[in-house]
């Protein structure tokens, strides 16, 4: 099918994803220091919210954008099932990166900068200039690897110190997984690049159409989305590029493979209205539910046991929660402003970012819990969320 149809799909207008592949950029400013306000603009009551104390520690991580190298955008820490109130706030000038969290340290590229501010207190800890815009970095063994302009950098996440850069020409996604770092080669020569510890082309596998980001893995392999052309998609093996099973092919099926996560990738067909899994390893679940078709391509999340569906249908915004081995639905809600992005699922509460800010529900039963005037991108770790909105890197916690 001829490229016209990308076009066509993409006139519909797809869902923003949270934590994109390339982050936005900053400008840093040497004044950026952590503030605490302790009160948020989005009050039931409209009285101040009493300030949330600092963590005595930071026990779970979210490194990479969409948490994981599978992009679920799920993790099994708890989050804020109260409302959060915000902890501190660091203003570090124009719009930033998505924010991540590792080892409690919060990572935030920029515009030509990369800022790392304890993730306890908004404490600066170190920025390092780099040879253009940073995107969202993904750190990994004590290194952040951070893209940029047309090439990755490799800082040492203790102190910023640069290892190395490479060249990423035409990268058109970007994936740091425990088997190595990627890239996706975009153009007349889409290929999957894999880089050696010091940031040489350890191999590189040419594709075919039809492929589309995201670049994600799991269960061994390194996966290429087939976008909305076929229920199929590109599995490489990460050791030396090989092309396993069945290749994809042109079609008209309209998936696109979202995340994978424990044995399973699973796509959402927001065209029609179906979600659809594929097993990719012994422990992986099959099946398939009908879910609300909508005027935007749904997008999709995963948390330890629900698999969430969004419907970005601007008069009609949905999310449906469905059992991740069974399929069955466990309950649906409907969210008054627009759904704007994927839903975070956390163990014990799920965000749903719209135009109005975050709204927050409960994984068992879809019971709204609170809302909150916050940014669309968030990382959740421990009962912390960490946004970037605007110029600032704000974090927030329940009281």
């Amino acid at each position: 099918m001829p490229r016209s149809r990308r076009a066509l799909l993409a006139s519909l207008g797809t869902i923003a994803v949270a934590g994109c592949l390339d982050g936005g950029g900053a400008t840093p400013t040497d004044a950026a220091t952590p503030t605490r306000t302790g009160t948020t603009t989005d009050t039931p009551t409209g009285t101040a919210t009493p300030t949330p104390e600092p963590p005595n520690s930071i026990e779970s991580d979210w490194p990479a954008p969409a948490h994981d190298p599978g992009v679920s955008n799920g993790t099994t820490a708890p989050g804020p099932t109260t409302r959060p109130a915000e902890l501190w706030a660091v203003d570090l000038g124009t719009a930033p990166s998505a924010p991540v969290v590792a080892d409690g340290v919060v990572y935030v590229g920029g515009d030509g900068t990369v800022h790392a501010l304890d993730a306890r207190t908004g404490q600066r800890r170190w920025e390092q200039s780099v040879d253009g815009a940073a995107g969202t970095p993904r750190v990994r063994d004590g290194r952040a690897f951070v893209p940029v302009d047309g090439s990755v950098a490799v800082l040492d996440a203790s102190d910023g110190t640069v290892a190395w850069t490479t060249e990423t020409p035409g990268r058109a996604a970007f994936l740091v997984a425990p088997s190595g770092a990627y890239w996706l080669a975009g153009g007349d020569s889409p290929a999957v690049v894999a880089l050696a510890d010091d940031g040489t082309t350890r191999w590189r596998t040419d594709l075919a159409d039809p492929w589309e980001p995201p670049l994600f893995a799991g269960a061994g392999s390194v996966f290429v989305s087939s976008g909305s052309y076929d229920s199929r998609f590109w599995v490489l093996d990460p050791d030396d590029g090989t092309v396993t099973g069945d290749r994809p092919r042109r079609g008209a099926d309209f998936p696109a493979e979202q995340y994978y996560r424990d044995g399973t990738v699973y796509a959402a067909d927001g065209f029609f209205g179906n979600v659809r899994t594929t097993p990719v390893a012994t422990d992986g679940v099959e099946w398939s539910q009908g879910v609300p078709p909508g005027g935007r391509l749904g997008t999709m999340s995963g948390g330890p046991d629900r698999a969430y569906y969004v419907s970005g249908v601007e008069d009609e915004p949905s999310v449906t929660a469905m059992d991740a081995v069974e399929g069955s639905v466990a309950w649906t809600a409907n969210p008054d402003p627009p759904v704007t992005g994927r839903p975070v699922a956390a163990a014990s509460v799920v965000l749903v970012p719209t135009a109005d800010g975050l709204r927050a529900f409960a994984p068992s039963d879809g019971t709204a819990l609170w809302s909150l005037d916050a940014s669309k991108v968030v990382a959740v770790v421990d009962d912390l969320l960490y946004a970037a909105d605007g110029g600032t890197v704000r974090a927030y916690r329940p009281p």
